[in-house]
């Protein structure tokens, strides 16, 4: 980075060479005019510029130099290190990114020696693609508008550069941030996390092929299923960032175990749930049913069986038992249409969010090979919508005598 002090290559004072202290600060100079003026160099004012957000560990300073440039004073730094940013996770895997590097430099605009800054007119944020490392994982927003200095071909990154005030009111220093915008590369987290998901709930409506008499065969695909997903979830926690908030690939694996819970209970209440229909019918319409089996000559339920010469009493009790297991498929059947219904619209849901975040990354979404393909017309009934950016606000500084 490069500060510039328009005008400052005439001033004695301020191009001063540095003096340092037992400490290794560059000390302060005093004005010749007045003893109680302070006249600090340029050194001084650079051992005065921090980064903010860097990891002191890791932060280094490799070079620093003060030069001349026509009339105009000129510092540069360059620093190395890891910088530290607070990132809101909630769109996980497919969550957008603003890194920034903040710098601040410690002189309060009210204290003895105020510093205000102001971008050069002509300055150009650039960041090159070929020397971003996490490009696998990670895309650049590109600046279109710009080709790349190495070939002349290419694009490089967006890097935008805003000035705020860094502190408190009645002791404000003057800042500036460098951002640049990432966005993740989201198919990793998809086909290892996402796809197994819908596959183990998906898989889970086998059980209606099953005879719904057949409750321990029904629990034993569907329980297995269901620890099969919770293996499935411990083995990729280590790549699922461990927040204190649920991000959206958190919300559909939820609702796919909640679809595979769901699936469980219903392959194992189905006859319970009949019977509990039977049982309501019956208590509510018991004078009626009272009447119809005295005028028939039947006996209770729990008494049939005892008396085998009374064949009408044995046909009633064989036409409830029809009756009755036809109500057990039709719960069945509507259980697997209520069920199937709702895993689709999870899948579909999940779907149209992945892509609506993807269209803009994913050229072949927009291209005429898609014009007229399903998935369109998927997105076409969902009513697909664009998520809104919220456009960063920052309180910007008069322009000033320093130039960054």
């Amino acid at each position: 980075m490069q500060f510039c002090f328009p005008g400052g290559a005439t001033d004695s004072e301020l191009c001063a060479s540095a003096e340092t202290d037992d400490y290794g600060r560059v000390k302060i100079g005093m004005s010749e005019s007045s003893p109680i003026a302070l006249r600090p160099s340029a050194w001084w004012y650079m051992d005065q510029i921090e980064v903010n957000n860097s990891m002191r560990e890791s932060y280094h300073v490799l070079e620093q130099r003060v030069f001349h440039r026509g009339s105009d004073l000129l510092i540069q730094m360059r620093i190395d290190g890891l910088f530290s940013q607070a990132c809101d996770l909630a769109d996980f895997p497919v969550d957008e990114l603003t890194l920034g590097i903040r710098v601040v430099v410690c002189c309060r605009e009210q204290g003895p020696v105020p510093v205000q800054l102001v971008l050069h007119p002509a300055l150009v944020g650039v960041v090159l693609p070929q020397g971003f490392e996490l490009r696998q994982q990670w895309k650049l927003k590109m600046d279109t508008d710009r080709p790349s200095p190495t070939d002349g071909t290419s694009c490089v990154g967006e890097l935008k550069c805003e000035l705020y005030k860094h502190g408190r009111p009645g002791r404000y220093f003057p800042a500036v941030e460098a951002t640049m915008r990432l966005k993740r590369r989201p198919f990793h987290y998809v086909y290892n996390c996402c796809v197994p998901n819908a596959c183990f709930s998906g898989l889970a409506m086998m059980q209606f092929y099953i005879s719904p008499f057949d409750v321990v065969d029904r629990l034993s695909v569907t329980l297995t299923l269901l620890l099969t997903a919770y293996a499935h979830k411990i083995t990729i926690a280590q790549i699922i960032p461990a927040i204190p908030y649920m991000t959206a690939l958190d919300s559909y694996t939820v609702w796919n175990s909640g679809m595979l819970i769901l699936l469980t209970l219903a392959g194992g209440i189905d006859p319970g749930l009949a019977w509990l229909i039977t049982f309501i019918d019956e208590a509510y319409s018991s004078p009626v049913h009272v009447r119809r089996e005295h005028e028939r000559g039947l006996r209770p339920r729990s008494q049939v069986g005892r008396n085998e010469n009374n064949q009408e009493e044995r046909a009633g009790y064989e036409e409830h038992n029809e009756s009755f297991d036809a109500l057990v498929l039709r719960v069945d059947t509507w259980s697997f249409y209520v069920l199937f219904t709702v895993w689709l619209l999870v899948q579909l849901n999940a779907i149209r969010w992945l892509v609506g975040k993807q269209r803009e990354s994913v050229p072949w979404l927009n291209g005429p090979c898609c014009a007229c393909s399903p998935l369109n017309w998927i997105l076409g009934v969902l009513k697909l919508k664009p998520a809104a950016q919220a456009a960063p606000s920052n309180e910007r500084l008069p322009d000033t005598a320093w130039m960054f």
